[in-house]
């Protein structure tokens, strides 16, 4: 167990003993609660504070599950609030919790590119995987309507192929750019890119 799951641990059993002590003293001023000045004062702030113990123990299992319940639509997930969910999955460093509900989304679209993307971002930038995102960026730049997606799709496989210092790869890459979109912007930082990659090959 490494040192962050020690101190989930830590935190999950103060809780446990929280709502514990919390409920006995629930029952040992329950008879009390027969004065509506103490039910109001005393009583109603204790139940709230142990539902909110509750929920924060078991809410997130809860919620996720009554979430998969809620987001089907006629068989079909709703993207918004799985976007909202992996999102802020990602935001508390549940990267794989996250990933997984992106490819939810996935099985139900194979096309959506906005999963892609996000999924590939995970991939790149926190887990260093690049060849999960390698195929990311593959499947946004086969699946992607925009031509600034399709390019930036590229460029980041170009990215990839450089880490291995693959320079024949990434000029492959790149004049894909300069193939699908010629007389470009886009074409123009491609060739210069290329020159510059010659030189290492």
């Amino acid at each position: 167990m490494g040192p962050t799951e020690k101190r989930e641990f830590g935190h999950l059993i103060l809780k446990i003993i929280a709502l514990v002590v919390l409920v006995f003293i629930a029952f040992q001023i329950a008879p009390l609660a027969a004065n509506p000045f103490i039910f109001l004062l005393l009583y109603v702030p204790l139940l709230l504070l142990i539902g909110f113990v509750v929920w924060d123990l078991f809410g997130g299992p809860l919620s996720e599950q009554i979430s998969s319940f809620l987001f089907q639509s006629g068989g079909k997930i709703s993207k918004p609030k799985y976007y909202s969910k992996a999102r802020s999955l990602v935001m508390q460093n549940k990267l794989e919790e996250a990933i997984k509900l992106y490819q939810k989304i996935l099985n139900e679209d194979n096309t959506d590119i906005t999963a892609y993307s996000e999924m590939a971002d995970i991939y790149f930038e926190k887990l260093k995987d690049y060849s999960a995102a390698f195929n990311c960026y593959d499947k946004i730049e086969q699946y992607a309507q925009e031509s600034s997606d399709i390019v930036f799709a590229i460029n980041r496989k170009v990215d990839i192929y450089l880490i291995d210092k693959n320079y024949p790869k990434a000029i492959g890459e790149l004049e894909k750019i300069k193939k699908r979109f010629p007389k470009t912007k886009d074409s123009i930082r491609a060739e210069e890119r290329i020159k510059k990659l010659k030189k290492f090959t």
